[in-house]
């Protein structure tokens, strides 16, 4: 048996459709930036004081740590082999 729908296109339905962001021919920017994060958080100093993860007159820098930024990342996917080069092109830069 042959495939059903052979002759359908399944992106048919968006075929020719204008993106909404864009009117005559204008690309208006919508994108906005973020909002700076708010790191206080009372219930979390009270909760980790509580547990004593840390000395009494460490506790300020260890709140501060919790503060700071990551370091970003990202992921390489694909096949190992391709995995394998992109990793030796980051490590030699």
């Amino acid at each position: 048996m042959g495939r059903r729908n052979a002759g359908f296109r399944k992106n048919a339905s968006f075929h020719g459709k204008a993106n909404p962001n864009q009117q005559n021919g204008q690309n208006e920017k919508t994108r906005k930036p973020y909002n700076d994060i708010i790191r206080e958080n009372e219930k979390f100093v009270k909760y980790y004081e509580k547990q004593g993860v840390c000395k009494p007159e460490e506790f300020n820098s260890f709140i501060a740590s919790h503060k700071t930024d990551l370091p970003a990342t990202f992921r390489i996917t694909g096949s190992k082999t391709v995995a394998k080069k992109m990793l030796e092109i980051v490590q030699d830069h």
